[in-house]
């Protein structure tokens, strides 16, 4: 009785109801537009067609045709006829023609497109270009062109959704896009904000992006300029690429430039690879060559590169599998380690940390608080430095030349069994451990705070040279 009774209402609010909704239903009938327009353009003199898009979605496919086939569908809707009719007029006069070698196209109809939404009922306002104001409950507007493929295309596009077939020719400018794309055969230029593009295959390009997403399966030779993008191509040809807080994946490229901040970038696959960093990191799997000209703060990750030269180091991380030979200009407060290489060459180490496995030789020219451990050194070790550490597990049955000078150095190095070695320990309030049952005593000076010791191995033929000479050295060698 009590659900009977609230259903219950007074007739004249039922009339009004019932009248209002069969208003309100014939109104939404007729003050709704649901059209298509179509232009057939001659296009027999046209090589270029110019488009601005402003928040329509918009498709552009292929067919030929000496004309070109401009389409635009439109469903808007109305509580007020005259906001209908003011759309439907607009449209009505809209004309689109070819200009010289041109076909001009304009999808920007109005000033602003706004839409309100109160949380019960959503609306768009639009502005047109002569500053009306018209009210819609349902606005929506698309387009699509047809043209052959040969023609270029420069469109200029905001706030749409975009679908292109395969085309030659592209000048792309893009703001809060989101863009699905064919093949770019001949030429491609992009400038794009904000926008999410996907293409399969590029030829050489030109792209300027910002707070975007580019994808693509191939891409030609190319130049970059990005921030706060993400980059992702398949395999592409020789990479320019000038970015700041950008994330790059390019799993086969050709030569690489790169000059980066804030950046991180993968790769399968590199040619030669050309580096200015600062706070960045780089996992390249495979190189032929690696130059570093400036590197602050940055990380490095090779696994199997070629040779490796660092120009100037400064807090910086460098992690290889194999390497060829690894020459590091000046260099401070950085890390390298790897399984093994060529060589190691350094001109300038002030506090740095060396782990590089086995080594055919390490040569530093002016070393400072730097630490160098090696799983092997195969032919010789030259070093000049100052309150270093070396500690060498092995050398190898061929090695030839092991020479520190410096202060204070911490030396440990161990030499087989078979080589046979000549020793020299020559400096001031040093130290020298060895096993004197391997070997033969040249010469063995201790005189105040003087040491010079040579000595030899026992019944074997010289064939590798260590000298130590220096203020204050400690130096230990085994022998297994």
């Amino acid at each position: 009785r009590m659900k009977n009774n609230m259903l219950k209402l007074p007739n004249k609010v039922l009339t009004f109801l019932l009248l209002f909704g069969i208003y309100t239903g014939v109104n939404s009938q007729d003050n709704r537009i649901d059209e298509e327009y179509k232009w057939n353009i001659n296009i027999k003199n046209v090589d270029i067609v110019d488009m601005n898009n402003y928040s329509c979605d918009l498709s552009i496919e292929n067919h030929n045709s000496n004309e070109a086939i401009f389409k635009i569908n439109l469903i808007a809707k109305s509580s007020d006829s005259k906001n209908i009719e003011k759309l439907k007029d607009y449209f009505d006069k809209l004309d689109f023609k070819s200009s010289g070698n041109k076909l001009i196209l304009n999808t920007n109809f109005f000033n602003k497109v706004h839409s309100i939404n109160t949380g019960f009922v959503t609306s768009v306002k639009l502005e047109f270009k002569d500053g009306e104001e018209i009210k819609l409950s349902e606005f929506k507007i698309s387009a699509k062109l047809m043209i052959p493929s040969n023609m270029k295309i420069e469109l200029k596009s905001k706030y749409s959704k975009i679908n292109l077939e395969d085309l030659e020719k592209l000048n792309l400018n893009s703001y809060d896009d989101r863009i699905t794309a064919g093949d770019v055969k001949k030429e491609f230029t992009l400038k794009a904000k904000y926008s999410k593009l996907g293409f399969k295959n590029l030829p050489n390009s030109e792209i300027n992006i910002y707070n975007s997403k580019l994808n693509a399966v191939s891409l030609g030779k190319c130049n970059i300029v990005s921030k706060y993008s993400k980059i992702n191509i398949l395999n592409c040809g020789e990479v320019s690429s000038n970015s700041y807080n950008d994330k790059y994946e390019l799993n086969k490229t050709g030569n690489l430039h790169l000059k980066s901040k804030y950046t991180g970038y993968k790769s399968e696959v590199a040619k030669s690879i050309e580096i200015d960093s600062f706070d960045s990191d780089f996992v390249i799997y495979k190189s032929d060559n690696v130059s570093i000209s400036n590197s602050k703060y940055s990380t490095y990750k090779f696994e199997n590169s070629g040779n490796i030269s660092v120009g100037t180091s400064f807090d910086d991380a460098f992690k290889t599998k194999s390497q060829g030979v690894l020459s590091v200009g000046t260099s401070k407060y950085s890390e390298y380690e790897t399984e093994s290489g060529m060589g190691i060459k350094v001109n300038t180490s002030f506090d740095d940390k060396f782990s590089v496995g086995s080594q055919t030789f390490v040569d530093v020219g002016k070393s400072k608080y730097s630490e160098y451990y090696l799983s092997m050194i195969k032919n010789y070790i030259n070093v000049d430095g100052f309150d270093d550490v070396f500690k060498i597990i092995r050398a190898s049955k061929d090695f030839k030349n092991f020479t520190v000078k410096g202060k204070y150095q911490k030396i440990k190095l161990n030499i087989p069994k078979s080589l046979g070695a000549k020793v020299q320990f020559d400096g001031k309030y040093g130290k020298f451990k060895y096993d004197e049952s391997m070997f033969d005593v040249k010469k063995h000076i201790e005189k105040s705070t003087k040491t010079d010791i040579t000595i030899s191995r026992k019944d074997k033929k010289e064939s590798a040279e260590i000298v130590v000479q220096g203020y204050d050295c400690k130096f230990e060698l085994d022998v297994d």
